[in-house]
């Protein structure tokens, strides 16, 4: 239930608000999260990314290597 007020910016319910509201530790937690979920986010595009681009890479060589045959 955190992870998808995190991810949808906002406490919903209000069992969760309220033990947000209670609980010091858990409270510092999902303060913290939304810059950590931005940076996972972030990093997992940028991976995809290079991923994507190697693997066209990869496919472009095999084509000119077969060209040369």
């Amino acid at each position: 239930m955190i992870g998808a007020s995190v991810r949808r910016g906002v406490v919903r319910g209000r069992d969760l608000a309220r033990h947000l509201a209670e609980c010091a530790f858990c409270s510092r937690a999902y303060a913290e999260w939304p810059g950590l979920n931005a940076a996972v986010s972030h990093t997992t595009s940028a991976a995809a990314s290079a991923l994507s681009a190697r693997a066209a890479g990869d496919a472009g060589d095999a084509r000119d290597a077969g060209a040369r045959d």
